[in-house]
């Protein structure tokens, strides 16, 4: 089994108060996660993805909860879009 597998499930449960609310969020039955977080089962790519976004939304509200204004990863990256193409500008 992939350890990133077991590493990203259990990232994943912390972040929500552990495996319980984790399969509920997943929607998915206890067992099946049961055996992906113990590295008995691999898991299916689709769910590996479901992980990642929950961790990423996750992270990325109680980042802009603590910060006190929501974060936007489209717009960092067109601001630093912006920043690069004026300095290109002033490059030349």
């Amino acid at each position: 089994m992939n350890s990133l597998d077991c590493q990203l499930l259990r990232e994943a449960a912390e972040l929500l108060g552990g495996r319980v609310q984790l399969g509920r969020a997943l929607q998915l039955p206890a067992q099946d996660l049961a055996r992906w977080m113990d590295g008995l089962k691999p898991m299916p790519r689709p769910i590996f993805l479901k992980v990642v976004d929950l961790i990423l939304d996750t992270t990325r509200a109680r980042a802009a909860k603590a910060v006190g204004a929501p974060l936007s990863c489209s717009g960092d990256v067109r601001r630093m879009a912006q920043r690069i193409k004026g300095g290109e500008r002033d490059a030349r």
